[in-house]
């Protein structure tokens, strides 16, 4: 649960780690889940995916953050290094 102002709001933002494997369906990541499945989650957003190398320019730029900028922030299912958009591309396997 998130909160827009002093208005609670589901959320999906802020992920964080879980060890071993996890099921990977069309329609997303086992145990995730989506508060808003019109515009997250199904065959077409099924996995969000963010470069870990972003982080250090996000913590540059608001040091002062409330929340920790560390992969899962931004509510993404999946951190990685040398995966950015310079090196991956849609339909890449």
């Amino acid at each position: 649960m998130a909160g827009v102002g002093d208005v609670p709001v589901l959320s999906g933002i802020i992920n964080t780690s879980r060890e071993g494997p996890v099921m990977l369906s069309r329609s997303g990541l086992e145990g995730d889940e989506q508060g808003d499945k019109v515009f997250h989650g199904g065959p077409e957003k099924a996995v969000h995916h963010y470069a870990s190398e972003h982080y250090a320019l996000w913590r540059a730029q608001f040091p002062g953050s409330p929340v920790a900028l560390l992969p899962g922030a931004f509510g993404e299912n999946i951190s990685t290094v040398g995966m950015t958009e310079r090196t991956v591309c849609i339909g890449d396997v």
